[in-house]
């Protein structure tokens, strides 16, 4: 999620753009806030409860925790949910999709694995490949060799049942009921949303760009590359501060104008384009700062395989527009 690495960029050559800042430094602010990362930190909370019941009433707990919060310091929060992304981004969400699949029939032959601890290692081979060709997995990717099945055939029923608790919590869905619960805690606190068919950290951007926010609050990079002047990352309901990323003192420091700073975003990698193998954030810096922009390094290139989905024009617009 976000440019790939630009944090190390930023560490190494323009650190003092980013900063620590006490949340009361924002006191009277109006705050636009990604909404989406915060749901799947707090429904990853809930999962580690291992609740039973109540699931819901917890979910809402903590989202009202961080409503509270931000109150708590005079800012004006205006949430953002996430909409549908560009086709663009559709391979980037394939690819999200194919670990999730995974992870879910991992977690399916471990759980049954740990009831078979009084099978043969050839009726415990058997009942496995039976899981992974399961119809419900069709068209789903998941490979398991003979050491793989070995390997769990060696494991305690103690060690599969705690290997599938730890999987089975980074499987985590936002459902439409999550969704419209959360709309009804701000409704109920008087706190406004925007629910529409774009991006958060677009949507974002085009708000701070306009002035109608004073800073962002999201954990995605993209807001920077989209043109978000101020970032704030690492927001926590029980925390006093965040990390602030200010995208003027980035430009200063990087020497490079917004149009150029796209580009090495782009170098870098992001979710609307292929990524070019080996093209680091410091190489993807150097060869805009010596080329001038991305026409340029693709006319002179001679060292990196450009991949036939290196759409770099389209990503461009996406971030400017």
């Amino acid at each position: 999620m976000g440019i790939k690495q630009l944090n190390l960029l930023i560490e190494k050559f323009c650190s003092s753009a980013k900063n620590t800042v006490k949340l009361d430094a924002y006191r009277g602010m109006k705050i636009g806030i990604d909404l989406s990362i915060f749901l799947y930190q707090i429904k990853y909370k809930v999962n580690m409860m291992q609740l039973k019941e109540n699931t819901g009433q917890v979910f809402i707990q903590y989202l009202t925790q961080m409503i509270l919060q931000l109150f708590k310091y005079g800012i004006t929060p205006l949430f953002i949910f996430d909409g549908k992304p560009p086709k663009e981004k559709e391979e980037t969400i394939l690819e999200r999709k194919r670990r999730k699949d995974f992870l879910t029939i991992k977690c399916d032959i471990l759980k049954s694995c740990a009831s078979m601890d009084d099978l043969s290692f050839e009726e415990f081979k058997e009942e496995v490949m039976k899981i992974t060709n399961n119809e419900k997995y069709k068209n789903k990717i998941f490979n398991i060799n003979e050491n793989d099945i070995v390997d769990l055939f060696n494991k305690s029923v103690d060690e599969l049942e705690k290997e599938y608790e730890k999987l089975n919590k980074r499987i985590i869905f936002i459902t439409s009921e999550e969704i419209e619960a959360s709309k009804s805690v701000f409704n109920l606190l008087g706190v406004k949303y925007i629910h529409q068919d774009c991006e958060a950290e677009s949507l974002l951007s085009v708000l701070h760009k306009r002035n109608v926010i004073d800073a962002i609050i999201s954990e995605d990079t993209d807001v920077l590359a989209n043109g978000g002047r101020i970032l704030l990352r690492g927001f926590h309901y029980d925390k006093l501060t965040v990390e602030e990323y200010c995208l003027e003192g980035i430009l200063t420091g990087l020497e490079v104008n917004y149009e150029q700073f796209i580009d090495i975003c782009i170098l870098c990698g992001c979710d609307y384009t292929g990524k070019i193998n080996g093209m680091g954030p410091i190489t993807a810096h150097k060869l805009i700062k010596q080329y001038g922009n991305m026409e340029n390094f693709m006319k002179n290139n001679r060292k990196f395989y450009i991949p036939e989905n290196f759409n770099y024009i389209k990503a461009r617009e996406l971030f400017k527009n």
